[in-house]
């Protein structure tokens, strides 16, 4: 199993699993929303990232699902970026609060 090997750190394991592992990935994403500015090939990247790191505490034994253990990891991901998203347009940059002092102030807007 490919998932054992990358555990013990084996390169061939590795590009196997992702070999196998990214059109999948790719066709999951393919209905869900991503948000604003990222491409599935970013979220896709950033589970392998996530992958390698944690790969050690994916158990393998019968009945397990590598497939879902990633699943899992790449909708975390998905989450993560659609709250940033949401923060950043609460923020809303590049907008300016109007002045509201008396008209004669520097910057402020005659009505």
């Amino acid at each position: 199993m490919d998932a054992f090997g990358a555990q013990n750190h084996d390169p061939l394991s590795w590009a196997r699993l992702e070999e196998r592992l990214r059109p999948w990935m790719q066709q999951q994403l393919a209905s869900r929303h991503i948000a604003f500015g990222y491409t599935a090939d970013d979220v896709i990247n950033a589970t392998f990232g996530d992958v390698y790191r944690d790969i050690a505490q994916f158990e393998v034994k019968p009945g397990s699902s590598f497939r879902k253990w990633v699943l899992t990891i790449m909708l975390n991901r998905v989450a993560d970026l659609q709250r940033l998203d949401h923060a950043k347009k609460r923020q809303a940059p590049g907008l300016v609060p109007l002045d509201h002092g008396d008209d004669s102030s520097p910057g402020g807007l005659q009505l």
